[in-house]
């Protein structure tokens, strides 16, 4: 008798996963925040959400270029790099023409947005992902034409033909480190006095 073996599950699976439980306690405030009125109805709103992933990069000062040119594989490209000492997060949000977008959220375009900003990040070429920040912001174009729109995480495509320019913005923030503090150290009288105190 053949015994059939069970493959290991492919690593981009494994990344989703990892990735939806990072984000799905800021997943469902979002949408708690966009989807619950308290009169039932649904109005069109100009907010929608943007997607942050944070991923730890030793020295990742010292490899802007090479991360610039990772966060350029991706299916749909950040529109925001942000590279600090130790650590580089790609920040994603709609990106609108010339005019207003709005839409009117539901749970389901919710969660497409978000199984799409996850299906982008497997397979990436970064690796140990530690966080994933969602949060809303307001979309106005320049003209501030109110369109109607239902989005898809293809819209958030900084170089897609509504995104205007090329390349997305890289910005090297530097954090100072962190100095340890020196704990005070006791003469032996010292502890001896705490201990008569506390009997």
């Amino acid at each position: 008798m053949t015994q059939l073996i069970v493959p290991a599950l492919p690593v981009e699976r494994v990344q989703y996963e990892r990735a939806y439980v990072l984000g799905l306690e800021a997943m469902v405030a979002i949408i708690q925040q966009l989807v619950t009125r308290s009169d039932g109805r649904q109005a069109p709103t100009d907010q929608f959400p943007v997607f942050a992933a944070s991923y730890d990069v030793p020295q990742a000062m010292a490899q802007v270029t090479a991360l610039k040119a990772a966060s350029a594989q991706l299916k749909v490209r950040p529109s925001q790099v942000t590279v600090t000492r130790q650590c580089v997060t790609l920040r994603f949000k709609l990106q609108a023409g010339t005019e207003q977008p709005v839409w009117v959220p539901s749970a389901g375009a919710l969660w497409r947005l978000y199984d799409g900003f996850l299906s982008n990040l497997a397979g990436s070429p970064f690796q140990h992902l530690t966080s994933i920040q969602i949060s809303l912001q307001r979309v106005t174009g320049p003209l501030a034409v109110t369109v109607p729109i239902r989005p898809s995480f293809q819209n958030y495509d900084f170089q897609s033909s509504i995104s205007g320019p090329a390349g997305c913005t890289v910005e090297v923030r530097q954090v100072p480190p962190v100095l340890a503090r020196r704990a005070p150290i006791y003469q032996l009288s010292h502890y001896l006095k705490v201990l008569r105190l506390t009997d």
